[in-house]
């Protein structure tokens, strides 16, 4: 849970209230590491795989509406400085 808040920058309270639902509604199963109860692995499950369809196509659309106008190299460049505010982000933190 540790590793997967930190990958989406939740807190891990979150992120454990987010997958127990996902678990409720069949798109997840948690299992537990054999050699390590304090480790679980979260796994998608035929239903939860059954999104990544619909989920691409609303991202795809998203992405056409937001970006609608700006050329190749304007979305290269806002990605480039998205990130760099991210790395900036990371290095405040470490202060």
């Amino acid at each position: 849970m540790g590793d997967l808040a930190r990958e989406i920058r939740k807190t891990k309270p979150t992120v454990t209230v987010l997958v127990e639902k996902l678990v409720r509604c069949g798109y997840v199963i948690r299992e537990r590491d054999a050699r390590d109860g304090r480790i679980s692995y979260i796994r998608l499950t035929e239903k939860g795989w059954g999104l990544k369809p619909v989920l691409e196509d609303t991202l795809s659309s998203l992405e056409m509406r937001l970006f609608s106008g700006f050329t190749v190299q304007e979305k290269n460049n806002l990605e480039e400085m998205l990130f760099r505010i991210e790395e900036n982000s990371k290095e405040e933190k470490r202060i």
